[in-house]
């Protein structure tokens, strides 16, 4: 229980430590929650000077009305700029510093205003309201998905805000007012623990989302994405980048004949044996069915040949009848095929594999030659019949 804590404590206390999907959907989120509040705000900031206008008058309604009417502007400039189609993390965080700013600059001039207001009934009350704008920052930021240290990093604005407001407002400090300063404490501190348990739930829904729950893969969508990222990558730095295409063979027979339950058995061992081979820099893809595609960056089609060798010495499990489980392998590799796109790559490859189906299966291809190796050592898988390599795609 105490290893589980530290675990959530390090990995969403930080944003350093949070992988790019989760970053960039909760970029997505902060900034459409901003968006949100702003456009609100813009209203109701303006709108409140009708309540103003009812216990306060002169330069203290004066100066109130323009106060609000200018953070109104402010709220309605911080809304239209959250037209923002894919958001940086960079972007969302900047959007959200400025809602929290606008009304603590607009709290520290109206505790300049106020001084000396009517010290009873429905004026009192009014202005003892501006008090509050610290506490509902504060709280505020329970409404965010934010790691540990981003919320405590906001809540100790609102500490600076009212540390700001004591001196304006002709106090020495903060903590004149101890009660005061133990609430802002208590509301920063919940609302920090808030926008802690979002990322955490936000972080297990995308992992839901993008990963395949039998095989821990990522799936197909997401993957694609990956890929299509590594490769935009690996182009611009001419670096290379090979993907291996792996099919588990004659998998439709292995569900025909031992039931959908021992497939299921067969699709984990075998990813499992894929993630025993991989570093901890590749990505595995369910591709779909029985398929995986592996993306090896920085690999050469020699260097991909050596994790298929890790494999061989690992195996991919065996059937209930004692037959091991052999796959299907093409290797592409971005710079020596000099392929055009990320789909172009994993087509190349899938097109090795089929030629390594053709060839008996239970094999590789990595280059045009069509030449195929074995994957798994005769002794613990005997070599398919040419009968069996000639089946219909379905028996795979």
């Amino acid at each position: 229980m105490r290893k589980a804590l530290l675990d959530v404590l390090l990995v969403y206390g930080w944003p350093g430590r949070l992988p790019q999907p989760l970053n960039r959907r909760r970029a997505e989120e902060i900034v459409a929650r901003v968006k949100a509040f702003a456009t609100l705000f813009a209203v109701l900031t303006v709108a409140w000077t009708a309540v103003d206008a009812l216990v306060f008058e002169g330069v203290r309604l004066a100066g109130l009305a323009v106060a609000r009417i200018v953070a109104g502007a402010f709220f309605a400039i911080l809304a239209l700029s959250c037209r923002l189609p894919a958001p940086t993390l960079k972007q969302a965080r900047s959007r959200l510093a400025l809602l929290l700013l606008i009304p603590g600059a607009f709290f520290l001039v109206s505790q300049a205003i106020l001084p000396g207001a009517p010290a009873a009934g429905l004026p009192q009350g009014v202005a003892a309201a501006y008090a509050f704008v610290p506490f509902v920052l504060a709280a505020g930021i329970g409404a965010f998905p934010l790691a540990l240290a981003e919320a405590v990093s906001l809540a100790a604005f609102t500490f600076a805000v009212e540390a700001a407001a004591s001196w304006v407002g002709g106090q020495a400090s903060v903590f004149a007012r101890p009660e005061d300063f133990w609430l802002l404490f208590l509301i920063g501190g919940a609302a920090a623990f808030a926008a802690s348990s979002q990322l955490t739930l936000m972080a297990a829904l995308i992992e839901q989302a993008i990963r395949d729950p039998l095989t821990r893969c990522l799936r197909h969508e997401s993957g694609a994405e990956v890929l299509e990222t590594q490769f935009l990558l690996a182009r611009r730095q001419r670096a290379a980048l090979a993907v291996l295409f792996v099919d588990i063979d004659h998998f439709k027979a292995v569900n025909d004949e031992f039931g959908h339950e021992t497939g299921d058995h067969v699709l984990a061992a075998a990813a499992e044996a894929l993630r025993a081979m991989a570093r901890e820099s590749d990505v595995l893809i369910r591709w779909g069915g029985e398929e995986f595609v592996v993306v090896l960056p920085n690999t050469s089609r020699t260097e991909a040949v050596t994790l298929i060798q890790r494999l061989r010495a690992r195996g991919l499990g065996t059937q209930p009848d004692g037959r091991a489980v052999t796959v299907s392998i093409g290797i592409a590799e971005c710079q020596g095929d000099a392929t055009a796109s990320a789909a172009d790559l994993v087509s190349l490859a899938d097109q090795r594999m089929y030629a390594a189906k053709q060839a008996g299966r239970n094999r590789y291809v990595l280059d045009s030659s069509g030449e195929a190796y074995p994957v798994l050592a005769p002794a613990a898988a005997p070599e398919s019949s040419r009968a069996a390599s000639e089946t219909s795609t379905a028996s795979r």
